[in-house]
């Protein structure tokens, strides 16, 4: 792809549907024309960092807030910067650089190159062994001041570190070190040193690389395109400040969305109790059981790990905030509602240290674990390049290596001929009795919440745990059957099927659009499609409290807006949390 295809795309703010090839790209800021001569309006900056062309290829589509967001700025940074005034363009231009994947090795030997003075420094191995292990939250702790709240105050501070002043001290600390590449190279706090890019919530996001900084006109054939940066309204705010509308409920006083972002919150459910007891009383709300119309919420994997940054698999979406926003916006969804909401139940996505799609499972040839986020296609199987653990087979299969290696072999075969996902290394998350495992608090909340107010159970499903297949959709493991015809390694889930047949109407959200919830709308429809066909139009998807993986390596996005689709023609309704269920057709509450 030529630049001038490139800003055309760009332009057009669609996806691309072709793989931008053989171009590199740097985000521009500056308030003055002259500021854009260079990669940098800081003249005395002498590295910059630039993206790659898959990275290049996920910034079409997107808004200008969220280009910046995904190649590494943070929000607050980001709307300072538009507060000072600053206006931000991309420009592009063809690969042959000489340009350095950002790691950190990498970008200490450019510096080494650029500040010939500091060479001994970044050379010292020592200080590139602690850089590597030490995080910037450490080093900061370590300095004894905020490094942001100093780089807004300006060079003027003497905690600014530029080169004379790191130049004047004799042995500089970890932390003098961290500091100058902080403030001189900006190596801010969202540089992990491993060649990408790090959203605001710490999602990984595209590949970068350092150079040398140049005048713009000596890179070659350029292009540059102006980005409009309009600073969104926060999520959050929006979930309280919406009016209540025609049949719901107000928000419980001790509801906050910002719990959304919280690990450790957690309600006391003793005074949830008391609370609930109140809330029913000033609200005349009568207990589940005597509903006329049963509505059954099923909500997916709302679990710690796909929740939240510091989870293992965090459900960002294209916008990093994806999951956050999604789990605020369902518990007022579900406040708002408590009266119409008969059950709800939450699944578990539940793991062991040994599963078929672990990376203590897989190996290659060697013996060594697969690579985190590696496809295991079935020619892999077949060839060796992949193959089971040996250790596996003495409590997996009675010590018969031969038996597994098949099966492994047969469940990839049995994914490709069903046209399901390539089995996949996925990172270990929601592993049975880790913090990830959790639900949410503020769901939680939610989910004891109703179920103390109308007097149900506060039911969940797990799923997950067989060591021989996936389990994406709550209702069924991905493969059922042996290699060799004797008998099944796992059952559909036909009791929780019959349950959710039985209700009024069915609410699904969660987490992940483009996986579990997805998967286990698939085999709802699938029974729907044999039971009773007309039960797809009692079916309602929340589509604004569901996000898609987006791994480093591929984004899901359109495999999720695609089923979606798919859904929405067979009969299930696509909603939004914000639009009063009276409004939803077919409900009758």
């Amino acid at each position: 792809m030529d630049i001038r295809e490139y800003e055309q795309l760009v332009n057009s703010k669609k996806t691309p549907t072709n793989k931008v090839e053989g171009l590199v790209g740097r985000i521009l800021r500056g308030k003055n024309p002259s500021d854009f001569n260079t990669l940098t309006d800081d003249p005395s900056r002498k590295v910059v960092f630039l993206v790659d062309s898959d990275g290049l290829g996920k910034l079409p589509g997107l808004s200008g807030y969220e280009m910046l967001i995904k190649v590494g700025y943070t929000e607050d940074y980001l709307k300072t910067k538009v507060e000072e005034g600053c206006k931000f363009k991309l420009v592009v231009f063809p690969e042959g650089q000489v340009a350095k994947l950002a790691t950190w090795d990498n970008t200490l030997d450019i510096l080494s190159e650029v500040y010939p003075e500091f060479a001994q420094i970044f050379n010292n191995p020592n200080v590139r062994d602690q850089l590597k292990s030490s995080t910037f939250t450490q080093l900061q702790s370590s300095a004894g001041f905020d490094f942001a709240a100093i780089d807004k105050a300006g060079k003027n501070d003497p905690k600014y570190m530029t080169a004379d002043r790191f130049s004047a001290i004799k042995r500089p600390s970890l932390t003098d070190i961290r500091a100058f590449l902080y403030f001189s190279v900006y190596l801010k706090e969202l540089f992990t040193g491993d060649g990408y890019t790090r959203t605001g919530s710490g999602q990984r996001g595209v590949p970068e690389y350092i150079i040398p900084n140049k005048p713009i006109a000596q890179l070659g054939p350029s292009r540059i395109m102006d980005i409009e940066v309009k600073i969104p309204a926060s999520a959050l705010h929006a979930v309280m400040s919406r009016t209540p509308g025609k049949g719901e409920l107000p928000l419980p006083q001790f509801f906050d969305p910002r719990n959304a972002e919280s690990w450790t919150y957690a309600a006391n459910f003793d005074q949830l109790l008391d609370e609930a007891i109140k809330y029913r009383k000033t609200h005349n709300i009568k207990a589940s059981g005597t509903d006329g119309f049963r509505l059954h919420v099923l909500n997916i994997d709302d679990q710690k790990d796909f929740t939240l940054p510091q989870g293992s698999l965090y459900v960002g979406g294209k916008s990093g905030r994806g999951a956050i926003e999604d789990s605020a916006r369902k518990a007022a969804w579900i406040y708002r509602n408590l009266h119409h909401i008969t059950d709800m139940t939450f699944t578990l996505d539940t793991h062991f240290a040994q599963q078929i799609f672990t990376r203590s499972f897989l190996v290659d040839a060697e013996g060594n674990p697969v690579p985190m986020f590696s496809e295991v296609p079935v020619d892999a199987v077949i060839h060796g390049k992949v193959r089971p653990n040996p250790a596996m087979a003495s409590w997996l299969c009675n010590g018969n290596y031969g038996w597994l290696c098949k099966q492994v072999e047969h469940y990839c075969k049995e994914l490709e001929k069903k046209g399901k996902y390539t089995l996949l290394a996925w990172p270990f998350h929601c592993v049975l009795g880790s913090p990830g495992h959790a639900l949410l608090g503020i769901l939680q909340e939610a989910q004891m919440f109703h179920s103390f107010v109308r007097g149900t159970q506060s039911n969940c499903e797990v799923k997950g745990g067989n060591p021989l297949t996936e389990n994406y959709s709550v209702l069924s493991p991905e493969v059922l059957t042996r290699w060799d015809g004797q008998g099944s390694i796992a059952q559909r889930n036909t009791n929780f099927i019959k349950t959710l047949l039985k209700s009024d109407a069915v609410v699904v959200s969660g987490q992940a659009a483009s996986h579990c919830v997805k998967s286990s709308i698939e085999d709802l429809l699938e029974d729907i499609l044999q039971q009773d066909p007309s039960f797809a139009q009692k079916c309602y998807i929340m589509s604004d409290c569901m996000s898609a993986v987006v791994t480093p390596f591929r984004d899901y996005t359109a495999e999720a807006e695609s089923a979606l689709a798919k859904f929405a023609n067979a009969g299930m309704h696509l909603v939004k949390s914000t639009d009063p269920i009276e409004t939803w057709p077919g409900i009758h509450v």
